[in-house]
């Protein structure tokens, strides 16, 4: 996996030394996480949920690396930036970091939310990747420019026999001129010829910097920028109908995913560990409830002591605070718990919640039986002497074979000086040891009623007591802190998404609708738990929130792009948007996909997991960002000011006016639809206005000359812009 990211930085960024050192950036990223991760947060607990943090950080980082490479690249093409190292990386700066930015917050702010779990394998990976993330972000701020300027400035031509992929990738700039006519010639586009000065003139700086980098563009960002972006904006009514359906599916889908009912399998059936335990299981007898529930009643012991107990400290477990009250050696505590044995079997209130009477571990009957052979009681005794109940259940527990079997499973157990300390009894239940969680908190409940009663009851000495069920209880609690931490980072990252969003572009449209698409990602992921039938456990719960960090970063890139392309009109900013962000999305998800597939083959069953969830995301955050989001941007997307916060008072006068009528009403139009305004254009040509202004007329002559030369997309900005001059005459002259 390593190897693949640092070839395929290589490759994008066509310099060993770039890639060497990026590389190296994302391994310093770890250390430098460390560093915070056990002495600031005292963290010491490292699991195999972490492979997967170094698995993000390096994936993350390189794609952040990718997309700034791409915009340094770009700007090369932009006139007055060419020479001009400065302006190159402020461009590169101000084009890249916006995304980059705000998807790095939103990621962080999901992995914090994870670090506030129950459950500690969740909370401690939710701190690694925050730190990560942090610290890759920083390094990507201070480090890598630098290195690129360096690199730049001082290095390039001394890198240029190794360097034989920026040869083979980016060909010269005659190979480049001939490959694009050829290209555009295929498209339709013959005539290539440029356009006249005074054309240019007319032309704003800021204008003349984009057409620079719309002539410039490479071919794969020409095709995002015409057929395809064509192609998406005829079909984005049926695009958006097929999401949608294809939504409500992943929902009915979400809905069948199963509850955790045990503990995640590791190792997948195959292997030689696994084999093993299953042979025994299947081969060798046996008893009744081996695979059911067992609960113990404990007394003698009032709870543990977690006061000073760090969570992420595997060797930190409390201490156990002992009852120093219990006594069992009275007549009357030996009574109760040979009451509570005898109710357990024979009541019949008790009988359809335990699987025989012969299933009751009780060692107190064993011991009266036990005393009365030693004392040569009579058959009638109910209890042992009080003076001699603690020598004589020593001296069971370590001389007679049921004895010692009630010490060695925990029934009886004695301190340093050999005196009682605590005692349990024990029932196999008819609850299975794996189901759902509803029918686990039944069992928990009818057992927990159970101990109340005989708590109620207890004498003196027997007061403290409580009843367990080893890890089949807690697993309620793992499954209800497993949901609720899947849905709070889910939750957060929406929010965050959408508010980052609003900020950053502020526009209030392009929020809501980038938030929509990456909620319908999240949706769809999901939707492959319930595909492959699996249970939702520990790892389903980190991956929902690790989702994140892929899915954001794809849909950000569109969004800023359309809020920052310039144009007024909604389809201009969805191509432009494509243009820029559409190349940097396949090649993030080229390193992202191609990393996942090594992971995918790994022996543990939660890494396959891992590349599976990978793989589907980077397939669905394709889809959504490419498909899905242009296309809601192409119908309902904002028009010049229309969503911007910072703007929000001209849309309301604008619609106080249209609605009062002090302007005059036009015949409705969409500004971006071209076709409609090339047959517009088309009738005004066969039909001409016999008022026009007569001085005019040479001028208007001339733009359709050179509109006619003129390349395609170039003949359509000027039919637009004489389309423009038209109208206002007419206007005149009506006045």
């Amino acid at each position: 996996m390593r190897t693949f990211l640092f070839f395929y930085l290589w490759f994008r960024c066509q310099s060993f030394f770039l890639a060497f050192a990026g590389f190296f950036q994302v391994v310093l990223s770890f250390p430098l996480a460390y560093m915070f991760y056990n002495p600031l947060f005292g963290i010491k607990y490292i699991g195999i949920v972490h492979v997967i943090a170094v698995y993000i950080g390096l994936v993350v980082s390189a794609e952040n690396m990718i997309i700034m490479i791409s915009h340094w690249r770009h700007s090369k093409r932009i006139k007055d930036h060419k020479k001009n190292l400065r302006k190159r990386m402020e461009h590169t700066m101000t084009m890249s970091f916006g995304a980059i930015y705000t998807a790095s917050l939103v990621t962080l702010l999901a992995f914090c939310s994870a670090a506030f779990s129950e459950i500690i394998p969740i909370s401690s990976f939710g701190y690694a990747m925050a730190l990560i993330i942090a610290t890759n972000y920083f390094l990507l701020l201070t480090y890598f420019p630098c290195v690129i300027l360096f690199y730049w400035k001082y290095l390039r031509k001394l890198f240029d026999c190794i360097d034989f992929i920026r040869k083979v990738v980016n060909p010269s700039h005659e190979q480049y001129q001939v490959a694009r006519q050829k290209t555009l010639k295929f498209q339709g586009h013959d005539n290539m010829e440029k356009d006249s000065e005074e054309n240019k003139r007319k032309l704003s700086k800021e204008q003349q910097e984009k057409k620079t980098i719309e002539t410039h563009l490479g071919l794969l960002e020409s095709c995002f920028g015409s057929c395809f972006a064509n192609t998406i904006s005829k079909i984005a009514i049926v695009v958006i109908v097929i999401f949608f359906g294809w939504l409500i599916f992943m929902i009915y889908l979400n809905v069948k995913v199963p509850s955790i009912s045990k503990p995640d399998q590791m190792l997948p059936d195959s292997y030689d560990i696994t084999l093993s335990r299953k042979l025994v299981q299947e081969n060798f007898g046996h008893g009744e409830g081996d695979n059911n529930v067992v609960v113990r009643f404990v007394y003698g012991i009032k709870g543990v002591d977690r006061t000073d107990v760090s969570l992420y400290d595997s060797s930190s477990i409390g201490k156990i605070v002992w009852d120093s009250s219990f006594n069992l050696t009275s007549a009357v505590a030996q009574q109760f718990l040979i009451g509570v044995c005898q109710k357990l079997r024979n009541d019949p209130q008790y009988v359809n919640y335990i699987i025989s009477s012969s299933a009751i571990g009780c060692f107190i009957t064993d011991f009266l039986y036990y005393a009365k052979v030693q004392l040569n009681g009579n058959s009638s005794m109910t209890s042992v002497p009080e003076d001699k109940f603690s020598s004589l259940l020593y001296k069971f527990a370590t001389e007679d074979e049921k004895g010692m079997y009630y010490k060695r499973s925990g029934q009886i157990n004695f301190n340093q000086n050999n005196s009682l300390v605590f005692v349990q009894i024990y029932a196999e239940t008819t609850t299975p040891q794996y189901q759902k969680q509803s029918e686990m908190e039944k069992a928990y409940k009818i057992w927990q009623n159970i101990h109340n009663a005989f708590k109620d009851q207890a004498p003196d000495g027997m007061k403290s007591s409580f009843q367990t069920a080893m890890f089949h209880w807690a697993f309620i609690k793992t499954e209800s802190a497993l949901s609720n931490n899947a849905y709070i980072g889910i939750s957060v990252s929406l929010v965050a998404s959408f508010l980052v969003l609003l900020i950053g572009t502020c526009n209030i449209f392009i929020a809501l609708f980038a938030t929509m698409s990456i909620g319908g990602i999240f949706t769809c992921v999901m939707g492959v738990y319930a595909f492959f039938n699996w249970e939702f456990g520990t790892m389903e719960s980190i991956m929902s929130i690790v989702v994140l960090a892929f899915v954001v970063r794809f849909v950000f890139l569109i969004a800023y792009g359309f809020s920052e392309s310039g144009m007024e009109t909604k389809h201009k900013r969805t191509v432009m948007a494509l243009k820029t962000a559409g190349v940097s999305i396949i090649h993030s998800a080229i390193s992202t996909t191609g990393s996942a597939l090594f992971i995918y083959f790994c022996v543990a069953l939660i890494l396959e997991k891992f590349g599976i969830i990978v793989c589907f995301t980077i397939l669905y955050s394709l889809l959504f960002s490419l498909f899905f989001f242009p296309s809601v941007l192409f119908i309902m997307g904002p028009k010049k000011n229309c969503g911007d916060i910072t703007k929000i008072s001209s849309c309301c006068e604008k619609g106080k006016e249209e609605a009062g009528g002090e302007a005059e009403k036009e015949p409705e139009q969409e500004e971006d639809n071209e076709e409609a305004q090339e047959k517009q254009l088309e009738k005004s040509k066969k039909k001409p206005k016999p008022n026009s202004a007569a001085k005019a007329k040479p001028k208007i002559k001339a733009q359709e000359e050179d509109s006619n030369e003129a390349p395609k997309e170039v003949r359509v900005e000027k039919e637009i812009e004489l389309a423009e001059v038209k109208k206002v005459e007419r206007e005149a002259e009506d006045s």
